[in-house]
């Protein structure tokens, strides 16, 4: 009797778990049919010319960006000349080729709100951790407004004279040690180099340096330019990031050494920035009679406390650095 009600029980078992995944395919195959009948006829922006292919899903995207290694500008750009100036080019984005609309899309700060994709702005790290990253477009103009006395013209002028033009005559001397001893020069590196030291030395207490190694820097640009190689895999992949953050740096130089690179320039990074948190209210004076611009992010009044963790400065360190490399 009881062997008789196990093989039923069982039965039934095996029953309820057939029709359980039955349902479970039916549901996703369902699913999927309303996603792409939503995407194609149903949505906001079905209307915009564009490939359907490119309407329907993000893995044409995903081919080109990382499969050809970001060639979807460049698609873009065939697309425009069959479709017309403003096309889709994925389930949710538009594209607009018209100098017309530059006006209406930068608008200033009276004129109206805009706020970035966090589709897009996952490739350069942790949505909101940097000025660049921050999706909010509140949140923005705040933290933007502590960049501002840094980067205004009169600003510009008035460190050329005491940091820009020093470092372009040491690139220039350079330059002519290298030409006179008969050494050829990666002009590439030498660059890096000099806008390495410029944004450097604005931005922290103590400047990286490149100028003065025996050889121009090369391990700085390609770090810079590992991390760019990681920006389209970021942003279509954001779990990948996540897993080799979690790696030790071993691990992650052995599985990918565009990752590792970047990582690592992170590490140096946290250290600038912890000695900056550690020095909060101490000023440093540069010779061009101000602050660093990261010592001013961590002691401004502009900027929230919860702003001006090691995590944010870290964020902003790495971002004042990609831009100016």
């Amino acid at each position: 009797m009881n062997l008789y009600m196990e093989s039923m029980l069982s039965g039934q078992g095996g029953l309820y778990v057939k029709l359980l995944v039955t349902v479970s395919l039916s549901f996703v195959f369902l699913y999927i049919i309303y996603g792409a009948i939503w995407r194609l006829y149903l949505s906001p922006i079905a209307h915009i010319p564009g490939p359907r292919l490119a309407a329907l899903t993000f893995w044409n995207e995903t081919y080109y960006d990382i499969f050809l290694g970001g060639k979807y500008t460049w698609k873009i750009a065939e697309y425009h000349r069959s479709y017309g100036p403003v096309i889709r080019i994925n389930p949710y984005e538009v594209h607009i080729n018209d100098p017309d609309f530059f006006a209406r899309l930068y608008v200033g700060t009276g004129k109206g709100r805009s706020e970035k994709w966090p589709w897009t702005m996952r490739a350069f790290g942790t949505i909101g951790d940097s000025l660049f990253t921050t999706v909010d477009h509140d949140l923005h103009r705040i933290r933007r407004a502590s960049w501002n006395p840094y980067f205004s013209k009169q600003s510009i002028r008035r460190i050329h004279p005491h940091l820009i033009q020093p470092l372009v005559d040491k690139l220039c001397q350079r330059l002519t040690e290298q030409w006179a001893g008969g050494k050829p020069v990666v002009m590439m590196h030498a660059w890096a180099s000099l806008t390495a030291d410029i944004i450097s030395e604005y931005s922290f207490p103590q400047g990286y340096n490149l100028l003065d190694k025996r050889e121009f820097d090369s391990e700085h640009f390609h770090a810079w330019m590992a991390f760019t190689a990681t920006c389209h895999p970021s942003r279509h992949f954001p779990w990948l990031f996540t897993i080799m953050d979690g790696m030790p740096l071993w691990a992650t130089k052995l599985v990918s050494k565009a990752f590792y690179m970047t990582l690592r320039e992170r590490e140096r990074l946290v250290a600038q920035a912890a000695a900056l948190i550690s020095k909060r209210g101490i000023s440093v004076e540069k010779p061009f009679l101000r602050q660093s611009l990261l010592q001013a992010l961590t002691d401004t009044d502009l900027l929230p406390e919860a702003d001006r963790t090691p995590e944010r400065i870290t964020a902003e360190a790495q971002l004042a650095m990609a831009a100016g490399t």
